[in-house]
């Protein structure tokens, strides 16, 4: 695969202020710049284009320290909207201590140029949303914007990602690096495992997404739901409070099939109320939406049965709009809700990497498959810890298990009440990712993970 990322030009790293408001001085422990790289690496004639760089090096990180690369999910998520804007210096000890932490939005996410955002496909969900008609696809409308606006959509795949990995690391004059991967940023992980290998010291996969998997949208949603029921039912304390759980759920979701199920919800910024509508696909995606964060998962036993018992004040407490690909901590009613992930970069990678595919999408975005080799299981002695959480909507904790079968130097650990991605979730994800960084030759202690407490359902 490494005939497809032959260098069209040397990679730079240019110094420079950082591209998003830092809640930390910069100067100091924070330093951020830009990685300059051919868009298509495949074409010697590639423009270039820039990646934003977060270096956090506290003063008490030794001289030498091996730093340790974040690569983010989505695919299509920032790192430095989501992780490296909200440090302070308080922060980063708490989670990092001395160790030396490098951050960077992948291509055509986040505060990269360019960036593959799809604003038509938000504007479609907000109309449909209040009940408009859409005018014509925004998939397609979307696609044909970027690309003549010069974007090659064929330059935006995980292994143009790996590629990236190995020139930041490069650029920044580092002959070894640390990974950590988590979701989509899993899967980017164990590429750069198979593809430069040398130039990992260690790795962490955590919310494990492996190479094999052929996923797209088609999302396990049952499954996910299913692992919670079944968490109740084997829980003394909830199997108690809510006998009937599991009958309530199905027919919850037949009631919702027959006759949408409808509660008033209030916009926090403007305070307006509005009516939402929950059918039994939209009743579904918000509990496996709901599934992703261990602040949530407790009440959902008594969010399924208020709703079952006509009680739609609980409802109200735990809605969001139900897609992953909306940014929630942007929404407001009465505008479209801004993106998570970059539309256009989710799109490219999964219409190039799910080979099987035949969404509808994949035929507009009509982006060239990966190599068959990059679908197979990555086979790697790097000493690596694979976390996932027990409750994972989206990457449950058998792919965590799939990708580890060929690890030959791994350790697995599972949070048991986990939703998606541990690493600043436990505290006891941090301790082990410090100590495992600090000596990767070293089998890792995972033994705080046994004390983390189990969900306690509401």
């Amino acid at each position: 695969m490494t005939d497809l990322i032959h260098d069209a030009a040397p990679p730079q790293f240019e110094k420079g202020p950082c591209a998003f408001k830092a809640s930390m001085e910069e100067g100091k422990t924070l330093k951020c710049g830009a990685l300059i790289v051919p868009e298509n690496r495949s074409k010697k004639d590639s423009k270039m284009i820039k990646l934003p760089v977060a270096i956090f090096k506290p003063a008490s990180a030794p001289a030498d320290a091996i730093p340790s690369i974040r690569m983010d999910g989505g695919p299509g998520g920032s790192s430095l909207k989501g992780q490296a804007a909200p440090l302070t210096e308080e922060l980063y000890d708490k989670l990092y201590g001395d160790q030396v932490w490098i951050m960077f939005d992948q291509r055509g996410t986040g505060y990269a140029e360019p960036y593959l955002g799809c604003p038509e496909v938000m504007q479609a969900k907000y109309a449909a949303m209040q009940g408009q008609e859409v005018q014509g696809d925004p998939q397609q409308q979307c696609h044909d914007r970027l690309v003549q606006s010069g974007v090659d959509l064929n330059g935006y795949n995980t292994i143009q990602n790996a590629a990236d990995v190995r020139d930041l690391a490069q650029a920044l004059g580092y002959k070894q690096v640390n990974l950590y991967g988590v979701s989509y940023g899993s899967r980017l992980t164990l590429s750069v495992m198979r593809l430069f290998p040398d130039m990992v010291r260690s790795a962490i996969i955590d919310g494990v997404y492996p190479t094999q998997i052929e996923h797209g949208d088609d999302v396990d949603r049952d499954g996910a739901i299913e692992r919670l029921i079944k968490s109740c039912e084997q829980n003394e304390a909830c199997a108690h409070k809510y006998p009937q759980l599991r009958q309530h759920y199905d027919e919850l979701l037949s009631m919702a099939q027959k006759k949408p199920l409808s509660f008033q919800d209030t916009d926090p910024e403007t305070q307006k109320t509005y009516q939402v509508s929950l059918d039994g696909t939209s009743l579904k995606d918000q509990l496996f939406q709901d599934m992703y964060s261990p602040d949530k998962i407790p009440g959902l036993p008594l969010w399924i049965e208020q709703l079952h018992a006509g009680n739609t004040t609980t409802a109200a407490k735990y809605y969001e709009m139900p897609d992953q690909m909306i940014d929630e901590s942007e929404v407001r009613f009465d505008e479209a809700p801004q993106e998570a992930v970059a539309t256009g970069v989710y799109s490219s990678i999964e219409c190039s990497e799910d080979l099987k595919s035949v969404q509808p999408r994949c035929k507009i975005w009509n982006v060239e498959k990966v190599p068959a080799e990059q679908k197979q299981p990555v086979s790697s002695s790097i000493p690596t810890v694979v976390m996932n959480g027990a409750f994972d909507p989206v990457t449950p904790p058998a792919w965590g298990e799939m990708a580890a079968k060929t690890l030959s130097n791994s350790t697995s650990v599972e949070f048991a009440p986990g939703g998606h991605g541990a690493l600043n979730t436990f505290m006891c994800a941090n301790q082990i990712a410090y100590n495992f960084y600090k000596d990767p030759g070293q089998k890792p202690d995972t033994s705080c993970a046994t004390q983390v407490p189990p969900v306690q359902f509401s």
